[in-house]
């Protein structure tokens, strides 16, 4: 389970994600405990309702190509997205959609906001 650590993180993650724009409408997470946690707080805090929370199995321990197809799959146009995942898929994408290879894992609770399209299309 999140420690009360991991809970703090995940609302002040929330906190800045909603402050940041466009503010999602969708959070795809994978289905581990401590993923499923976070997706949790993060769509308390957005006020999303549990409809908006997509849990993917094979975004478990995902590889950067899986991650981003799944992500694909369930984005429009126009709105933003809140991907919760592991290491290191979701480090790797973030610096595949930045076009920054030297871009640092992700810290627990660290998020960026990036353009999809800025992933090869």
């Amino acid at each position: 389970p999140l420690t009360p650590r991991g809970e703090e993180d995940a609302r002040a993650s929330a906190q800045a994600i909603r402050a940041a724009s466009p503010v999602p409408t969708l959070i795809l997470s994978s289905p581990a405990r401590r993923t499923r946690q976070t997706a949790d707080i993060l769509a308390q805090v957005l006020g999303l309702p549990g409809e908006r929370l997509l849990f993917v199995d094979a975004l478990y321990n995902g590889r950067t190509d899986t991650l981003e197809s799944e992500l694909r799959r369930v984005s429009r146009r126009g709105t933003a997205t809140v991907l919760v995942a592991h290491n290191p898929g979701i480090s790797d994408l973030a610096r595949k959609m930045s076009g920054d290879p030297q871009r640092p894992d992700f810290s627990p609770g660290g998020w960026a906001c990036l353009a999809l399209a800025d992933c090869g299309d």
